[in-house]
């Protein structure tokens, strides 16, 4: 292991073009060939956005307040909340065995205290991980209690984050596969169409659930599928796979992070749930399944702590569906070299999951809705 400080620095991959959208959302709906069954789908959705903008009086009555409590999550449409992973079997929830796994290793890496990589790693990939991880230590220790949110994102978290698209299981694959990986910081990126946000459904109580979060990792697809995807048409009117509309529009994105630095009076866990829910309403929109659960990761100073996002079907409002954060599980920190390569080793695991799982269902799911 190499103990010294050794300098690192990263770029932001090449992006996939994306085809800009002009149209309302309305008028794309109705230019499908499906749209009697996605306008069923999508009611909610298309018959509230003018019923709020053309009711000024109304709105003047009260100024809506900004979400900034977990539990007003549970007053959002969908209705969002936070349980312990433990009570998915009392909820009625259906996890992939795949996910019960990949938590149980993530849960016995920090019991036992144990840095054991889920795979092995080549004398290039120890030396990748040794510099990167030491730098990243050595930055947080120095930075800690004395910077930005955003320098701590571009000096630890980064990295960290960029360092799974370098090590050689996640990008040697063959590129006419979807199974490379891809980093994206997506600090810029809005929920798009913005009739995908979360809402309330007394829309006096609460403004919509606009919020961005800063990294995703997701599936760099091959040339062909992208190609699919650019000529598909889509019931949003949106040329997107999930709930944007810029350089990530093609992107399968199963793991989420948002960031916050220590004493910020700001609830990370709230944009996850904002920006993992509008993937789900997408999700719905598209016909896509709701049954593959997606990952969170909310970051408070030092600590990475883990979130399964499963949907669920409301039995009593079947057009409409619950979202359940499950967790969270603490998956390491950057306040010790040993808990900072445990991360690591847990977001590897993570990856591969992604890489295989997740892959597999989207590929089912997704891509041969619009392929050969």
């Amino acid at each position: 292991m190499v103990e010294e400080r050794i300098g690192y620095g990263f770029v932001q991959e090449d992006q996939i073009l994306y085809t800009p959208q002009t149209s309302s959302v309305a008028s794309d709906i109705d230019s499908i060939s499906n749209a009697p069954s996605l306008l069923a789908r999508t009611a909610s959705i298309s018959n509230r956005s003018p019923s709020r903008s053309s009711s000024p009086s109304k709105r003047l009555r009260k100024t809506p307040a900004t979400v900034t409590k977990r539990g007003d999550l549970a007053l959002m449409k969908p209705r969002i909340e936070f349980r312990a992973f433990e009570d998915a079997e009392e909820l009625g929830l259906v996890l992939p065995q795949s996910i019960k796994d990949l938590w149980m290793r993530c849960e016995g890496r920090r019991n036992s205290g144990s840095t054991t990589s889920p795979f092995p790693l080549t004398a290039q990939d120890e030396q990748l991980v040794d510099a990167t991880l030491t730098d990243a230590f050595e930055m947080a220790k120095a930075w800690r209690s004395s910077t930005t949110e955003a320098h701590w994102i571009s000096v630890v978290v980064g990295p960290i984050l960029h360092l799974l698209r370098r090590l050689s299981p996640f990008q040697g694959k063959d590129k006419t596969t979807n199974e490379n990986l891809t980093v994206l910081d997506i600090t810029t990126v809005e929920i798009s169409p913005s009739e995908l946000c979360p809402y309330s459904n007394e829309p006096d109580l609460f403004r919509d659930l606009d919020k961005k979060i800063d990294y995703a990792v997701g599936l760099r697809l091959a040339r062909r599928h992208i190609r699919d995807l650019q000529d598909a048409t889509y019931a949003t009117g949106t040329k997107s796979i999930n709930q944007t509309s810029t350089f990530a529009n093609l992107t399968p994105l199963f793991l989420n992070i948002e960031v916050k630095k220590r004493h910020v009076d700001r609830d990370p866990a709230i944009q996850l749930a904002a920006w993992v829910a509008a993937e789900f309403t997408k999700r719905r929109l598209e016909g896509y399944p709701l049954d593959m659960p997606v990952l969170a990761v909310e970051i408070e100073a030092d600590g990475w702590l883990l979130h399964v996002v499963c949907a669920q079907e409301n039995p009593r409002r079947p057009a409409d569906f619950d979202l359940v954060f499950l967790g969270p599980l603490r998956i390491g920190e950057t306040y010790s070299l040993p808990d900072t390569y445990r991360l690591l080793e847990n977001l590897c695991d993570m990856a591969i999951w992604g890489q295989s799982v997740y892959r597999e269902w989207f590929e089912a799911n997704v891509l041969a809705r619009y392929g050969e």
